[in-house]
This record gives C-alpha cells, sequence and structure tokens, in this order.
C-alpha cells in the first residue's frame, strides 16, 4: 500500500497566520516525502488514499461561501481538523463544532485538545517547532537581532497577569510586547 496523498485547506478570507500554519505544515509533509497540496477554496470530499487536512476550520467552514450547512457539514466529516484557537472563545467554538463531525482532531493547543477529549473527540496535539521556512536569519546566531523577544495578543486579564509575573526575566532582553 503507498503512503496517503494529503490536502491541506485554509480559507483565502481568514488570518493571514492560519494561512502561516498551513504553508508551514504543508511543506512539512513535503519535507517528509509525502505528495502534499494545498487548497484555499473547495470543500473536502474522500478520496481513497488521501486524507484532508482543514486548518483552522473556525475560519475554513464559517467563511466557505457558496455552500449550504448540509455540505459544509459532509466536508468536515471528511477531514482531519487542525485548530489553534483557546477553548472558552467563540471561534474555539466555531472550530469544534464542524471538528466533532471530523475523523478526528489536531490542535496546536494542549487545552484545545483537553477540552476536545473531554466533549468524546479524537484528539492529538500538534507540537509546532522549529520550521526553517520562518527563519529570518537562516538558523544564524541570535547576534545582531533588534528584538529579542516578540508577543503578539489580545491583552486579557490572564495574559497581563502573566506578563506582569514574567518583568524579572523579560527586563534581560530586548522586548516588543504588542497587545
Amino acid at each position: 500500500m503507498s503512503p496517503p496523498t494529503y490536502r491541506v485547506y485554509v480559507s483565502a478570507l481568514g488570518n493571514v497566520f492560519m494561512t502561516e500554519i498551513a504553508d508551514a505544515l504543508t511543506d512539512a509533509i513535503g519535507q517528509c516525502g509525502r505528495d502534499v497540496e494545498m487548497y484555499r477554496h473547495g470543500l473536502p470530499t474522500r478520496t481513497p488514499g488521501t486524507i484532508n487536512l482543514v486548518v483552522a476550520p473556525h475560519e475554513y467552514f464559517t467563511l466557505y461561501e457558496g455552500a449550504n450547512e448540509a455540505a459544509l457539514v459532509k466536508a468536515a466529516s471528511e477531514s482531519v481538523c487542525v485548530g489553534g484557537e483557546q477553548p472558552g472563545t467563540y471561534w474555539f467554538e466555531y472550530g469544534a463544532r464542524y471538528t466533532s463531525y471530523g475523523l478526528l482532531a489536531i490542535d496546536i493547543n494542549r487545552r484545545g485538545v483537553t477540552e476536545l477529549r473531554r466533549r468524546g473527540l479524537e484528539a492529538y496535539r500538534l507540537h509546532p517547532g522549529y520550521y526553517s521556512g520562518w527563519d529570518a536569519w537562516g538558523g544564524a546566531a541570535s547576534t545582531g537581532r533588534p528584538v529579542d523577544v516578540l508577543f503578539l495578543g489580545s491583552l486579557t486579564h490572564r495574559r497581563a497577569e502573566i506578563l506582569s509575573r514574567s518583568a524579572p526575566i523579560l527586563a534581560q532582553w530586548t522586548c516588543d510586547l504588542r497587545l
């Protein structure tokens, strides 16, 4: 039996960060010697020997134009959904809804995996790591970089507490905190 072909789906109308995750996932699958293509439109369909990965189901299915709910649910049921939103947000809930129809779930957020499992879904953690496509310095040492630590995110009570507790550690680095 030959290895599967992968189709990675990500919304052309969604957040650029989700597209970057899909690009990295597509590239990593290709680097493993697998056949892989990325799609920014079209609904996943079950094809023998093919695995459909939908990055950010909260965007892909909710922003999809030209399909009714039954078609979206069918597409989700023929896919592995790759999420990254935090439980307790409506983005997570949108994604979890479609993920619940899927073959299984993958999430980059540990808390997301825990919550999906609590709901009875088969969920696994995707541990993002170093990706050469995001390395502007090509693996070179960090000397000469203008910023050591960058944080991009909404200011929530929890994040404010973590950042304030981290101040003694962060003080020794050049930080760019964008809240």
